[in-house]
């Protein structure tokens, strides 16, 4: 069950490029990283959805590429804010909206992957639940919630809360696959069993002075191109007990606990910090190539 828990470096979990040995080498993302408009209410600036997921790279233990299908409108927007204080504790809940159609994938280094996973397995034998990607598919509802108390008239955030499912099933999911130890080695010719699992939600922890961590809800497993059923749900279910919380890069969790901050404080916008593990994305690399002639239609 432990090597379930990698699921977690989705989405959250999740959101950025394809690392591929036979892809050209990609020019470095622009120093710092996207700018989020806030805005606070359902007539707020729209922002690009692999924007508003920025953060997965920077908790992701891999090189990303985000790719988007040329359709896609999806654009996320902060619309709602109600902030609490009660004796030194604060708490905040933002509501947000995704629309617009269409699919934004973030799929993750299988090399890095593999590596990654080879220090959580216990059972020689088998990698189980490899994270793959992480997908958004069309138009949804979500909150955040920031929890934290002021320390010496500033907030530190403890807590940051993302929910997926507030209109309903979480559109948001992660691809995992094992990977059976042959010749004492975990080749990615030998992947199997690829599964899907729904995510309702994520929570960071971000305390000051503690490593920062990550845990996952989910809400249904289930095998690649097969309908969520009553078993599916069980599975996660039952899951979500054994799922303990994991630890994420720290430039992962202070980013958390800053947007945390700017959240709580209503600021007009928040900035990502670079994240370095971000390769320029798979659609981008091919619209600049066709621009350059260097791929024909």
């Amino acid at each position: 069950m432990k090597q379930f828990i990698l699921i977690t470096y989705l989405f959250v979990l999740s959101i950025s490029t394809l690392a591929n040995s036979d892809c050209p080498t990609c020019p470095s993302t622009p120093n710092p990283g996207p700018t989020l408009q806030l805005g606070y209410a359902p007539n707020a600036q729209g922002n690009a959805v692999e924007s508003f997921m920025y953060f997965v790279p920077l908790v992701a233990p891999s090189k990303v590429t985000v790719f988007t299908d040329p359709n896609t409108s999806l654009s996320a927007q902060i619309v709602s804010h109600h902030l609490s204080r009660k004796k030194g504790v604060v708490s905040a809940r933002c509501e947000f909206i995704v629309n617009g159609v269409g699919l934004y994938e973030a799929l993750l280094d299988v090399q890095d992957m593999i590596a990654f996973n080879t220090a959580y397995t216990k059972a020689p034998n088998s990698m189980q639940n490899v994270l793959e990607s992480i997908r958004i598919e069309n138009a949804f509802r979500g909150r955040v919630d920031v929890l934290g108390k002021e320390v010496n008239g500033q907030l530190q955030v403890d807590e940051f809360h993302l929910r997926f499912d507030l209109g309903g099933k979480s559109p948001v999911s992660a691809t995992v696959y094992d990977v059976p130890c042959i010749d004492n080695t975990y080749s990615t010719s030998n992947i199997i069993r690829t599964q899907r699992i729904r995510v309702n939600a994520m929570k960071f922890t971000v305390s000051p002075g503690k490593p920062p961590l990550m845990e996952v809800e989910v809400g249904a497993i289930s095998s690649i191109g097969k309908k969520d059923t009553l078993l599916s749900s069980l599975k996660a279910f039952l899951a979500n007990w054994f799922l303990p919380e994991i630890p994420i890069p720290s430039l992962g969790g202070s980013t958390m606990a800053d947007f945390g901050t700017a959240l709580a404080n209503k600021e007009e916008a928040f900035t990502f910090p670079l994240a370095q593990n971000l390769r320029l994305s798979l659609s981008a690399w091919v619209q600049q190539q066709s621009a350059n002639g260097a791929i024909s239609n």
